[in-house]
């Protein structure tokens, strides 16, 4: 359904949160000069990844913008820069329909220019990207009047490199062949004219800059919340899009609850956490305490969730040393359940603290940390909801164990294990058939657990029929994971890590302990997140270098920070079961290259795996866009239809973007959304 249009909101009336969250993601498209560096100049400015000089563009407008624009334009975004044999001529990239060509280009022999298609003018209007779109015919027709018809024109090898936003263009209902036949009809004009350049070649990337046209989508909808209030949802056409764009928004449109009842009973203070003594004597697996779930599984709306039955299990489990723990797993029933249809559902808590735990996360009125918070835990209510629709039984086990021990990777695969050997000793409650068809599946931190839960299983639970398991944004190397979050958005990810290796490992915490900065307020701030979720981590720590908390920035070169890393690194197993592997190209937590070789290992020691790489999507968005995709592989298993005999590795622009995509969440939770989107 779409919106009125939108009226033009000045970027600085904005709230300098927001504003720093526009500018870190998008480029602006306002008017640039370039000054000439030429070479042999005392005085360089390294802007560039690369060390290369290049002589900073500046922009036209006024002061403050300027003065907040600047650190973090060219503190993180990637630049394109033309070089001949006597000027640096660009810093940044090229955008139309704003961006001239500098007089200098006369001089230019060799030319690599690209193009950059995006939605971030100064003003933000809701249909800029599209009318950018159809409205620069004339720019490119000046551009490439500039390019050839020169008399004092040097040029003899053009590359043209155009870079398209195709999740934003496909958000405005352009199918990939539509918006390939607009781009081929915008830059017919360039074709015709450039004919006299030698050498021209010509390309088109489809997978552009997803990040930045998410990322805008995001900060689009936080600041219409800011602005308006809850809302701004009713652009978005429910069947033709991704879901991500749909979510983002819906978690900026959901009422503030300023008086809740009284919640539930968090872990830390709930007795019923606490094994019996001798547990320890139980075989893994051994249910040593059950009870109904204290309070409702809640939905979007905080509203009760319709269910036959729940209950939390607490069962015996194995920590990363072969020692006896114990652990609870969440079991709903549908009201439709089918008993042979089990899935073990692994929520990607990236907590260190206890009270983060699915089991009271998912409850009524639980203590969240606030509306994002609140909003991140009921998005994967949202996945449940649908696969509960299905008729089948979801377990969502703590598999962090008692103590919140993120990334103790080998207990988190062993609960994952024990918590289905629970539901299924556990007939009496939940009517499991003998033949039940079980699958896994996790997401990020939920992908490691699920992950050493396929690696673990052909020797720690053989007996365990495991049909398959998905695995999305899955982690590679947790030392890349590290520096390739750190002073980034998910950089409070890095502080959650180490605190979870803490909780699991005494010489991992003497560590921290000894090299933790001495400033008061920064050891105070890395200590307090471990008893934080993720959310606020993640706001606490963003954009920081939180290697600097140390004494030593290079701690994780440290013997012990080694071992516990490659301890709980995918890869030391060979999974015994088909696999589906779903990673976006653009994933900022963890390179696509490491899932590349992780899935290039499986292969080669003969594990089915299914893996389909998304080019326009990162980390974040495939969790919600990718989320169709898994749910019918899963299917597919839990009905029988066997895995192809093969390793597969697909790419494609966006998951499941056909009319009807939705259709795989399931009435029930279609119908909430409807109902809250007011559609």
């Amino acid at each position: 359904m779409a919106s009125s249009p939108v009226s033009a909101l000045p970027l600085l009336d904005f709230p300098a949160e927001v504003r720093l969250c526009i500018y870190r993601y998008l480029v602006p498209n306002v008017p640039i000069r370039n000054f000439p560096l030429i070479r042999g100049r005392s005085k360089t400015v390294h802007l560039r990844s690369d060390n290369l000089p290049c002589c900073p563009a500046i922009l036209r407008t006024n002061h403050q913008i300027h003065d907040e624009l600047i650190p973090e334009w060219y503190g993180s975004t990637p630049y394109e820069v033309v070089i001949d044999n006597r000027y640096i001529l660009f810093c940044g990239k090229v955008i139309p329909p704003y961006a001239p060509l500098p007089s200098t280009i006369r001089w230019v022999q060799s030319m690599h220019l690209k193009i950059t298609i995006q939605g971030a003018p100064r003003h933000i209007h809701s249909t800029s990207t599209l009318e950018h779109l159809l409205g620069f015919q004339d720019r490119v027709v000046a551009l490439a009047r500039s390019l050839s018809h020169n008399e004092m024109r040097q040029l003899r090898k053009l590359h043209i490199d155009i870079a398209v936003d195709i999740p934003l263009l496909l958000s405005l209902s352009k199918t990939p062949s539509e918006l390939l036949d607009l781009l081929d009809w915008n830059f017919s004009p360039f074709r015709e004219i450039v004919t006299d350049v030698p050498e021209v070649e010509w390309e088109l990337n489809e997978q552009s800059y997803g990040i930045q046209s998410h990322e805008f989508l995001q900060s689009y909808a936080e600041l219409k919340a800011i602005m308006h209030g809850a809302g701004m949802v009713t652009f978005l056409n429910l069947f033709l899009l991704p879901l991500s764009p749909l979510l983002l928004t819906l978690g900026y449109s959901l009422p503030t609850l300023d008086k809740r009842a009284p919640g539930p009973v968090p872990p830390s203070e709930d007795p019923f956490y606490q094994p019996p003594d001798g547990y320890q004597d139980e075989q893994p697996g051994t249910v040593l305490a059950s009870r109904e779930v204290p309070h409702p599984i809640a939905g979007l709306l905080n509203r009760p969730v319709k269910l036959s039955s729940s209950y939390q299990l607490l069962y015996r489990s194995t920590d990363s040393f072969d020692n006896a723990t114990a652990t609870i797993t969440t079991v709903l029933v549908p009201e439709n359940a089918d008993p042979t249809k089990l899935l073990s559902y692994q929520m990607p808590e990236d907590s260190s603290f206890v009270d983060c735990a699915p089991s009271y996360a998912l409850q009524k009125d639980a203590d969240n940390d606030g509306i994002l918070g609140d909003t991140y835990n009921k998005v994967n209510i949202l996945f449940i909801l649908s696969l509960l629709e299905k008729g089948w039984i979801v377990s969502i086990p703590d598999f962090e164990g008692p103590r919140g021990a993120f990334l103790a990777n080998n207990r988190a695969g062993y609960a994952v294990l024990d918590g289905i050997r629970a539901v299924l000793a556990s007939s009496d409650l939940f009517g499991v058939s003998s033949d039940v068809d079980i699958t896994m599946w996790g997401y990020s931190g939920g992908s490691l657990a699920t992950g050493f839960a396929a690696e673990l299983q052909p020797s720690y639970a053989s007996e365990l029929h495991i049909a398959g398991a998905a695995l999305g944004g899955v982690i590679g190397s947790l030392e890349t994971t590290t520096n390739t979050v750190n002073e980034g958005l998910f950089a409070g990810l890095v502080v959650a890590g180490a605190h979870g290796f803490a909780r699991e490992y005494p010489d991992v915490a003497e560590l921290i302990e000894d090299q933790l900065t001495d400033d008061p307020v920064r050891r105070k701030k890395f200590l307090d997140a471990r008893d934080r979720c993720l959310i606020p981590n993640i706001l606490d720590f963003a954009s920081e270098d939180v290697l600097s908390y140390y004494k030593n920035h290079d701690i994780q070169s440290n013997p012990i920070f080694q071992r516990v890393y490659h301890e709980n690194e995918l890869g030391h197993h060979t999974p015994g079961i088909p696999l589906f592997v779903y990673k976006g190209t653009l994933d900022e937590v963890s390179p696509v290259n490491e899932t590349n070789a992780l899935v290039d290992q499986y292969c080669a020691e003969g594990v089915i795996v299914e893996y389909k790489e998304t080019v326009t999507h990162e980390h974040a968005l495939l969790e919600v866009d990718g989320f169709a995709e898994a749910t019918l592989w899963l299917q597919d298993r839990m009905n029988g239809v066997p895995a192809e005999e093969k390793c597969t590795h697909s790419k494609k622009l966006t998951p499941l973007t056909e009319p009807g995509t939705l259709n795989v969440l399931g009435t029930t939770v279609i119908a909430e959304l409807q109902e809250i989107l007011g559609l």
